[in-house]
């Protein structure tokens, strides 16, 4: 590491000592050897020109102004361009498709298909009769409702009155099943 411009220059090390890693004894035996190597004097200078001009290229000398609109004209650029379901025609073509795909692995898979394709309308069936379940539960708790909604109007005598309210109640009440959700406790 002492000879003069020898195999054995610490090139690598010349980065670190430009950071400013180097220390004690290392930092020392380095800036030796810099005193007798023309060769990592020059690629000591040649590092120190680059990170120069490197740091000379990424300042910034200005602030660029932003128009006063640019999330306006962002939002409406970027809804203009969304590509999606529009036309009847494309909503066909999606759904032929799909089904095209559908049919193409059930002719793929052969007699396996029939058990997945058992097992799927099984699970439809389900599904349809929780759905049908409930939605029986909501007509006849409606139904219930405008009954005694109507029986109680009957008796006051504010049938005109009370009615309207009776519906608008009745209609909230469905609301409000249809959009309970239960909450996640937080861990």
């Amino acid at each position: 590491m002492h000879g003069t411009e020898s195999a054995e220059c610490p090139l690598e090390e010349i980065a670190a000592y430009l950071d400013g890693e180097l220390s004690g004894g290392s930092l020392a035996e380095f800036e030796g050897h810099l005193k007798q190597c023309s060769m990592c004097r020059k690629a000591l200078n040649e590092q120190k020109r680059f990170l120069s001009a490197l740091s000379a290229s990424l300042t910034v000398e200005g602030t660029a102004e932003l128009p006063a609109d640019l999330t306006k004209r962002l939002i409406v650029n970027a809804e203009s361009s969304v590509v999606g379901l529009r036309h009847q025609n494309e909503r066909f073509t999606a759904i032929f498709i799909s089904v095209t795909l559908f049919l193409f692995i059930l002719f793929a898979l052969g007699n396996e298909a029939l058990s997945s394709v058992g097992f799927a309308s099984s699970l439809g069936e389900k599904a349809i009769a929780v759905t049908l379940f409930f939605g029986k539960l909501v007509w006849i708790v409606g139904l219930a409702l405008s009954v005694v909604l109507k029986s109680l109007t009957s008796n006051i005598g504010f049938q005109e009155v009370l009615l309207p309210f009776g519906f608008f109640a009745a209609a909230a009440a469905m609301l409000m099943l249809y959009n309970y959700r239960p909450r996640r406790k937080s861990v």
